[in-house]
């Protein structure tokens, strides 16, 4: 098989398994759900990867490389620190109401391993650390505690969405609350 097609069909794996554990995160992951999604026959699902967990590992990776690359470019063009902070809230909030993080949550189970735990400690520092990275360039110096802040505030706001009726009333007040701390 040519490396193309072969990468195609990786990528078509990590999609339809992405989509299958979405629409039911609760229940338990089928292979042959996943190669159906991905038009390919179950035994072939092998030939990229040596078991579920694997692939869901894999997928928990992706999923957290893809949304700091989001973060990144959304904020690449922010000049304002206001902006940039607005801009990384309403982004990680709405990953909470697109139901991306149930994605997240769903998978790790899968990540039982040390080294996959660092993997994905270090995966998700990433994700803060493209806050701190955009405000120095608009030449905003997050301290340790404001971004202790700006974290506790978003974990406390992201809980309250999955409970919430209100999910956009609590994304706003996040931002101003976040955003007048910040000022």
């Amino acid at each position: 098989m040519n490396i193309q097609l072969r990468k195609k069909q990786r990528q078509a794996i990590l999609t339809s398994a992405r989509i299958v554990i979405l629409n039911n995160p609760e229940s338990k992951v089928k292979a042959q759900e996943i190669a159906k999604g991905a038009n390919i026959a179950r035994t072939s699902l092998y030939e990229h990867f040596t078991s579920i967990n694997e692939l869901k590992r894999e997928l928990l990776i992706s999923e957290l490389v893809d949304f700091r690359a989001e973060i990144r470019e959304r904020l690449s063009n922010l000049t304002q620190s206001s902006e940039i902070v607005k801009e990384w809230i309403t982004l990680n909030l709405s990953y909470f109401l697109n139901g991306r993080h149930a994605l997240v949550c769903a998978l790790m189970p899968s990540a039982v391993e040390p080294y996959w735990r660092a993997e994905i400690k270090n995966e998700h520092t990433k994700l803060y650390e493209e806050l701190r990275l955009s405000l120095s360039s608009a030449g905003y110096e997050l301290s340790p505690v404001h971004f202790e802040l700006i974290t506790a505030v978003l974990e406390t706001a992201a809980k309250r969405i999955e409970s919430s009726s209100t999910p956009e009333q609590v994304k706003l007040e996040t931002i101003n609350f976040i955003s007048k701390a910040l000022a």
